[in-house]
């Protein structure tokens, strides 16, 4: 049996998700449960858990009806694979057992949170029963059990399904309540495609469309379903059902709520400013999982989406935000806080933006910044609205734009990692594994493409550096068979036109090296310039400090600086306690045209030979100075680094 387990820290906390796939958490880190045994056996004990399950149980549940001989050896490999991972797999005589409390397993805190839900109803605090609602629906993933096929496990699901379904019309109950019939109307529509049969989802629906003024549409729900009944069932809706379309017909004031009124009211616009999702996520699915979790929960939550510009953060900042947009019915709203130039916008020109939206006139919005924050605090207290702040570039920046609301929330990306506090949810966005590179590049330009040439397409991959945008880039130029892969390796293979290939009409990796480049002060400005100008992809503190000629503790700290801004990022060291660190491809490029734009010759020249210098005293033979940069050492002008 060659599964394997992570067991991370065994102190930290654990907790278990089977609403969705199945995922074992210790400390708020996923613990990896690789093997469908194990996870099979993991998978039981949580569904069974306070009571004991015999080997037979379990080979029934992991197996079904065709167990292999080896079954029950298998079943007690994986126990003991569980318990290396941490799992607190008890064994009686009774059988095994699962030493877990309610609030471990999201199943049964999804159960606590409904039958909190259903006791505020009772006693109509509606307000307080939405929010658990919410809260326990937002922990399904997906379908329970995902992933898990024998007849015990569907059935299982099949169980916890039905229970999910009430929630959802409870929850829609709770929202019409409250008067908020257009939280509930997209939902709805999802939940009667889904399960055309369920009356309650469609007797909902007619409700929320016609308080929301579109007694048309609630009166064609009516039409559809009573069709559809009729052809598949031969019978006509209920009673209840009947009754409520001759009450719509009848324009009955019974219907209408007396929250509607103020819900419609101009104080309280609902702003929709969420721009369309961007194309497919790719390989992003853990980063958008902890940001939907953290958008869903409890409290008031912060999402920083840090990393290198050209990572996908604005496209999984969407996608998250519409996954999400259910569990903010008072409004979305977005911002991105760089102009066009890549230069910060002013704080106060995005509020005035934000309070316009949330309903004031020109007259009434405030004129200075202050004023204009503490407005949008009061006018977002009470609510629940997403703020979306794309391409932040400071703390101090996007601390006016925090709403009021105890119940909001706030999406940002940034390539700054000082955009951050404690409490925040702060999820590094790293460039594309190779996998899930080759992935994305696949859905634009096909399989065969790569296929058809392996060896353009491993160096396309490794040149593009795991990049969502240099991969969409490279895309866009094969778009119709004008530009082959083989055309476009040999390309990149070359620096000093590299840049040139990664622009796509107004989309160009070199915009997103200047924004980061612009981050820099000068010092280490110019050690990426000289880094780029020695072109190797690996450079230890000491080669960096030979290179700029200063102290190795000052070039420390400079390195530290551009893997911050992400320019670098650490590598495994060569020797032990050495600091070595990783520059792409395109990095290198960019550096290499901004020194032989902005360095003067004989700088370019000491540069070099105090790297040489110091190779040779290290004898480093197997990666070599490239001797192509003594070209460039008599050119008094080098090639013009092109307008940005």
């Amino acid at each position: 049996m060659n599964e394997e387990l992570d067991p991370g820290n065994p102190s930290a906390p654990t907790r278990y998700d089977i609403l969705g796939p199945l995922r074992m958490w210790r400390g708020g880190e996923p613990v990896a449960i690789r093997g469908w045994r194990p996870r099979a056996v993991l998978a039981g004990l949580l569904l069974e858990r306070g009571g004991a399950l015999q080997d037979d149980m379990l080979i029934d549940m992991v197996y079904g009806e065709e167990p292999p001989r080896s079954a029950r050896n298998q079943i007690q490999q994986a126990i003991h694979w569980l318990r290396k991972a941490g799992a607190p797999v008890i064994r009686s005589e009774n059988g095994y057992s699962l030493s877990v409390g309610d609030a471990e397993v999201d199943a049964f805190a999804f159960q606590a949170h409904i039958e909190q839900a259903r006791t505020a109803m009772r006693s109509r605090l509606f307000e307080e029963a939405e929010k658990q609602y919410r809260i326990g629906l937002g922990m399904w993933r997906g379908e329970a059990l995902s992933g898990f096929d024998t007849p015990y496990f569907r059935a299982a699901a099949a169980s916890l399904e039905e229970p999910r379904l009430v929630a959802l019309a409870e929850h829609a109950e709770a929202l019409l309540e409250l008067g908020r019939p257009h939280a509930v109307i997209a939902e709805l529509r999802r939940l009667t495609t889904e399960h055309p049969l369920r009356e309650r989802f469609q007797g909902q629906l007619m409700l929320a469309l016609y308080r929301d003024g579109r007694q048309s549409e609630a009166l064609d729900v009516y039409r559809d379903l009573r069709v559809r009944l009729s052809e598949e069932l031969g019978v006509e809706p209920s009673p209840a059902l009947d009754k409520l379309h001759r009450q719509m017909l009848l324009q009955d004031p019974l219907l209408e709520h007396p929250r509607a009124a103020s819900a419609a009211a101009p104080s309280r616009v609902v702003p929709r400013q969420l721009p369309p999702r961007t194309g497919v996520l790719e390989g992003r699915d853990a980063e958008l999982d902890r940001t939907l979790h953290a958008l869903t929960g409890d409290g008031y939550p912060v999402v920083v989406l840090a990393g290198f510009g050209g990572t996908g953060k604005t496209a999984l900042a969407l996608h998250a935000s519409h996954d999400a947009v259910a569990a903010f019915p008072d409004g979305q709203l977005f911002a991105t806080l760089k102009d066009q130039h890549a230069r910060p916008v002013r704080t106060e020109d995005v509020l005035g933006m934000f309070l316009r939206a949330l309903g004031l006139r020109d007259p009434e919005v405030p004129a200075g910044l202050e004023e204009r924050a503490a407005r949008f605090r009061t006018l977002t207290a009470g609510r629940r609205i997403l703020v979306v702040l794309d391409d932040a570039h400071t703390l101090k920046q996007i601390r006016p734009l925090l709403p009021g609301g105890d119940e909001c929330a706030v999406v940002v990306t940034t390539t700054s990692w000082e955009i951050s506090r404690p409490g925040w949810e702060l999820v590094k966005i790293d460039p594309l594994g190779t996998a899930d590179a080759r992935r994305l590049l696949e859905r634009s330009v096909g399989h065969p493409a790569l296929e058809a040439d392996p060896e353009a397409a491993r160096e396309v991959l490794d040149r593009c550096g795991g990049l969502p945008l240099a991969l969409e880039i490279v895309a866009a130029r094969m778009a119709g068979g004008q530009v082959s892969l083989r055309r476009i390796a040999e390309r990149l293979a070359d620096r000093g036109r590299m840049l040139e290939e990664l622009t796509a009409g107004d989309r160009t990796v070199r915009t997103v090296l200047d924004v980061g480049y612009r981050t820099l002060d000068a010092r280490t400005q110019s050690l990426l310039r000289k880094i780029g100008f020695l072109g190797r992809r690996e450079i230890t503190v000491e080669m960096a400090a030979a290179l700029e000629g200063a102290a190795v503790n000052d070039i420390g700290y400079r390195l530290d600086d551009l893997a911050d801004a992400h320019f670098l990022h650490p590598a495994r060291p060569a020797a032990p306690g050495a600091r070595t660190y990783r520059c792409r491809d395109m990095v290198l490029a960019y550096g290499h045209e901004l020194s032989l734009a902005e360095d003067a010759t004989e700088d370019r020249a000491a540069a070099l030979e105090r790297a040489r210098a110091w190779l040779s005293r290290e004898a480093d033979p197997a990666v070599p100075v490239r001797r192509a940069h003594r070209s460039v050492l008599g050119a008094p002008d080098g090639p013009r680094v092109p307008s940005r």
